[in-house]
């Protein structure tokens, strides 16, 4: 366990989840996720990761012919779809966003905050239901 440790801390994978959780995967998330079905944690670990269905990821694993979220491609902006864009900037789902906020307040601002306690995230899974954009991924996911 300390060698396996040693070598997550140490690859790129650490440094993105550090960004939301400093104790890694060995911290209070797990606790935090218990009483969620395996499909909702499965949707908060590739949020967190960044390896998620969205075209910053498919187009670095060559799935996609572009890293540009197609939303924003439309009204020719040549913006990332990263997690952080579809989250908290993509202008596509200010609805979705306004309803999110309303649900969790200020936690709604921070990738951080949405994705520590189980409060919200079932939020952010439910504003993730709400936009449509992943569920040929997977499925209806809304919280318990």
């Amino acid at each position: 366990m300390t060698r396996w440790q040693s070598r997550f801390e140490n690859s790129p994978r650490f440094q993105r989840i550090s960004r939301i959780d400093e104790g890694g995967i060995r911290s209070k998330f797990l606790k935090e996720t218990t009483k969620m079905s395996k499909r909702q944690t499965s949707l908060i670990v590739q949020l967190r990761s960044g390896h998620i269905s969205l075209n910053l990821h498919l187009h670095r694993i060559h799935k996609s012919d572009t890293p540009h979220c197609p939303h924003c491609s439309l009204q020719g902006r040549q913006i990332p779809e990263s997690v952080k864009h579809f989250i908290l900037e993509c202008p596509a789902y200010n609805i979705e966003r306004f309803w999110l906020r309303g649900k969790v307040g200020r936690d709604a601002n921070s990738l951080k905050a949405l994705m520590a306690k189980e409060q919200t995230m079932k939020a952010l899974i439910a504003y993730v239901d709400r936009t449509k954009r992943l569920r040929n991924i997977f499925g209806d996911a809304p919280p318990n």
